[in-house]
């Protein structure tokens, strides 16, 4: 399993989002490994949206995770 985050969850980071959640199979099928988004850095709150189990505020929390392999920063 490869875990990315996402910092910025805007146009471009919800669209960064939507592309891997929407595309894993080709994704698994292109690097040989499923890719999954672990987490979402964002200021607002979301409790509504369909990722809010991934959205934090909490820089710390990408930076000290190890199992994050690739980080997209989309903050404008």
């Amino acid at each position: 399993m490869v875990y990315t985050a996402v910092m910025g969850y805007g146009v471009v980071g919800g669209g960064v989002v939507d592309v891997i959640e929407n595309n894993r199979d080709l994704f698994k099928k292109k690097i040989g490994d499923d890719i999954q988004v672990k987490y979402i850095l964002d200021i607002r709150d979301l409790p509504e949206d369909k990722n809010a189990d991934k959205l934090t505020k909490d820089f710390n929390v990408i930076v000290e995770d190890r199992e994050v392999s690739i980080v997209v920063e989309a903050i404008g």
